[in-house]
């Protein structure tokens, strides 16, 4: 028997402890005697009640935790119950964002793309049995390309309806095209949900990063096509942080949360972490940086814990798909044809002539970090070692709180208590 690796304990302000699990997401105040059985359980044994309750609950193990964390990982990677498919209709874009990592060229997904496309998403369906088809229209900007959309979206629907799965699906936007016309469209093709993002809450700032190749402002249009927005799906506002723009978070999230508000409508509002892409290296946010920002910023703490792989990358049947039918596993590599490890045309797994087995290894390799400083950090069951591309490129990304973890702890400890007095 021993502390679980994964364990945090820090002092609360008012006396006694706060002890949380990153594994479990469990939180337990501790008092000072507590405590003692905490530290001494060897002392106090197995069949004394307090022990019994810590080893419950996961602060105490007689496992090996890591190898436990590490085949659970595995095996949701290798779980096919759900095709996600991430489409570019096109990887041309109307904007030009300084930090932006893809490189932009002509062109749409023609009809010979699409109705490949479509026999591999069934040839998946009927080979792995999946409960659901998920998709995400992503770029470039997709909404130049509402056709391909709407064609794409009526034969997927279709099959998802054959076969009797579900089907739901998103769209990663930057806004500009969001008309009522368009909103019929995205209503036609079940979207549930948008992303746009916004980079600040006044034109000035959010033109600064975010304009078009001309050189022209987004911000008014983009924020008249939120307001006046007439399609039935959730509409979900990402804002990249960076050093230009930290201090006009706030002022972006209360105005998209009354604009909400004033229309009877969900808008919701997330903070991105900019952290290096494109020509934008120099407003780049160092991740202690990040942490303390939204440690100042965040009005409810959520419990942190294992929520499975955080990407498609490891994942067996999610797939990014580009407008020449090529295969990726990361948004960030899309148009890179070094990176595509297939094509849709003829892309099998039980094949290994049909594709770049190499390139989809290398992102594999990924899903499980190896390195003495993940496995040594309790954080490690939120993260599983970060971002996948980065660490592929010999960088890492650690999760915002790990800076934090006394704070973060006690913050925790705090509201619950709150909950509970109230």
């Amino acid at each position: 028997m021993r502390q679980s690796a994964f364990n945090h304990l820090a002092a609360l302000p008012e006396g006694g402890f706060a002890l949380y699990n990153f594994l479990t997401g469990t939180c337990l105040r501790l008092s000072v005697l507590s405590r003692d059985y905490y530290d001494n359980f060897d002392l106090y044994g197995e069949n004394s009640e307090p022990v019994r309750k810590l080893v419950n609950l996961g602060f105490l193990v007689d496992y090996d935790e890591h190898a436990y964390l590490r085949n659970r990982v595995r095996l949701e990677c290798g779980n096919t119950n759900v095709l996600r498919l991430t489409i570019c209709p096109t990887l041309q874009c109307n904007f030009s964002c300084p930090y932006c990592y893809e490189a932009a060229r002509g062109g749409k997904m023609g009809q010979h793309v699409q109705d490949e496309l479509v026999a591999f998403a069934r040839a998946a369906v009927e080979r792995y049995r999946p409960s659901a088809l998920d998709v995400c229209w992503y770029g470039g900007e997709p909404l130049l390309e509402p056709q391909v959309i709407r064609r794409l979206s009526a034969r997927l629907i279709a099959l998802a309806d054959e076969r009797g799965i579900s089907y739901s699906a998103n769209a990663i936007t930057n806004g500009y095209f969001l008309d009522a016309q368009m909103a019929a469209v995205l209503d036609e093709c079940r979207v549930g949900s948008l992303q746009v993002t916004l980079d600040g809450p006044d034109a000035q700032t959010h033109d600064a990063t975010r304009h078009l190749r001309s050189g022209g402002g987004t911000f008014e249009r983009i924020m008249r096509n939120i307001s006046s927005f007439s399609g039935k799906s959730e509409i979900v506002v990402r804002c990249n942080v960076h050093k230009g723009n930290v201090g006009t978070y706030s002022d972006l999230e209360d105005r998209l949360l009354e604009l909400g508000r004033e229309n009877d409508r969900q808008i919701s509002v997330y903070p991105g972490h900019m952290d290096g892409c494109g020509s934008y290296k120099d407003m780049a946010m160092p991740a202690e940086e990040f942490a303390d920002f939204r440690r100042a910023t965040t009005k409810t703490v959520e419990r942190a814990g294992y929520g499975g792989p955080m990407c498609m990358v490891p994942k067996m049947l999610d797939f990014v798909v580009d407008e020449r039918g090529n295969l990726y596993k990361c948004l960030e590599s899309v148009g890179r044809d070094d990176e595509s490890f297939g094509n849709v045309r003829d892309f099998d797994f039980t094949k290994p002539q049909s594709g770049n087995m190499d390139v989809l290894s290398s992102w594999y390799d990924f899903a499980w970090p190896d390195d003495e400083e993940c496995l040594g950090c309790p954080v490690l069951p939120v993260c599983l070692g970060g971002c996948p591309q980065r660490r592929r490129e010999g960088a890492k990304e650690c999760a915002s709180i790990k800076p934090l973890l006394d704070e973060y702890v006690i913050a925790l400890a705090e509201e619950l208590m709150d909950r509970d007095r109230g």
